[in-house]
């Protein structure tokens, strides 16, 4: 699987959450697998969480980063795709915080709590 920057919740999009409270954390995924049941409408996605690529401090406490490969040591996870009302698909919570969307490519910015 190549992992990529994708407009499209599929197979090798790379996601990333971003949560925190006094700072911004971020982790990322990409889908291995792509489930959709026609019948109810529900599309399930199975995750492998990665490492990150380059982690750079541009500012104090702060700075980009962008993913790296599949961390071989973490297990994958499924979770529920969301979508709108319009069918759109939004998104997906992969813990009690944070939110999952596609990546674009670009690097992330991360901050840190002193």
């Amino acid at each position: 699987m190549n992992p990529h920057a994708s407009d499209k919740y599929e197979p090798g999009a790379i996601l990333v959450n971003s949560w925190g409270y006094d700072q911004t954390n971020i982790d990322f995924y990409v889908i291995v697998k792509r489930r959709d049941n026609d019948e109810s409408g529900t599309t399930w996605l199975t995750l492998a969480p990665m490492t990150y690529g380059d982690y750079n401090e541009d500012l104090p406490m702060q700075g980009t980063c962008t993913p790296g490969v599949i961390d071989e040591q973490r297990k994958t996870i499924r979770r529920k795709l969301w979508k709108g009302g319009d069918g759109t698909e939004q998104g997906l919570g992969v813990d009690s915080y944070g939110w999952c969307t596609l990546w674009d490519g670009a690097p992330t910015r991360w901050t840190a709590y002193a």
